[in-house]
């Protein structure tokens, strides 16, 4: 080996290997969250025809985002991730995959402790404001979503649930 692979070897991890996991997890909830937000929208819209009390567009609004989000964060981070869940028979193993989504749904709690009051809050008092329904609810769900994804992005980390090791 010569000094030039010496020196290639030596070199530190580049800056995608390092935070490969990440960004992986990162870009599942962005995603995921686009998801989110259309399905609010599309939900809020909906609610503001049927029936016209804030309070339940809002409510609506968050329901849409639940299942959109969870449905499609799920599909990702197992996509993601596929290799971790596969065992020496290429089959999936079913058990590891649901024990990871229960490590981050339960980090998900304070991050959700955070996001749906300033959410529904947010979107119920732009809606009592005479704001446009799809517009009340892109905003607020922007405003949530930012503060509560910093939020979640740290907890996540800190418990480690970002590893792709075994």
């Amino acid at each position: 080996m010569d000094l030039k692979d010496e020196l290639y070897a030596e070199q530190k991890p580049s800056f995608w290997h390092r935070y490969r996991d990440h960004i992986n997890f990162n870009k599942n909830i962005l995603v995921s969250g686009a998801a989110g937000m259309a399905a609010s929208v599309v939900s809020a819209e909906v609610a503001h025809y049927l029936q016209n009390d804030p309070k339940i567009i809002a409510l609506i609004a968050a329901a849409g985002k639940i299942a959109a989000f969870n449905l499609s964060f799920l599909f990702l981070q197992y996509r993601s991730r596929q290799e971790k869940y596969l065992d020496e028979d290429r089959r999936t193993d079913w058990q590891a995959f649901g024990k990871d989504m229960l490590k981050i749904y339960a980090t998900a709690l304070p991050m959700a402790g955070v996001f749906y009051p300033m959410f529904i809050g947010g979107n119920n008092y732009l809606l009592n404001k005479n704001v446009n329904p799809g517009v009340s609810t892109a905003a607020s769900y922007t405003a949530a979503g930012l503060t509560s994804q910093l939020l979640y992005t740290y907890i996540a980390a800190k418990m480690g649930i970002l590893r792709q090791s075994k």
